[in-house]
């Protein structure tokens, strides 16, 4: 089975040559099953609870992301999501606790 991920986008500054080409890179982001059964890196899914049609893409790939953490944000849709203030102390939280 292969997944096409789009999870999260985070763009510090107001790059816009960046931001496009980070988009354009996401388009080709296919991974197996296989690959994500294989990860060993500390993951954070963020996403609105406004989603969708990604919150069932997003649900399948979960359970397969043994050590993935989940964080829901109310009220978030897929574009609305990356601006609220949870979406911030979630991904805060997360990368402060994995320094070393």
């Amino acid at each position: 089975m292969r997944s096409t991920l789009i999870y999260g986008l985070v763009v510090c500054g107001q790059d816009q040559k960046v931001l496009a080409s980070v988009i354009r890179g996401i388009v080709k982001l296919e991974v197996t099953t296989e690959q994500l059964k294989a990860n060993k890196i500390p993951v954070l899914v963020i996403y609105g609870d406004r989603e969708g049609e990604a919150q069932e893409r997003i649900g399948r790939v979960i359970p397969v992301l043994a050590e993935a953490e989940v964080q829901v944000i109310a009220g978030g849709d897929h574009m609305t999501t990356f601006a609220r203030p949870e979406f911030r102390a979630a991904l805060h939280k997360f990368l402060n606790s994995r320094q070393n």
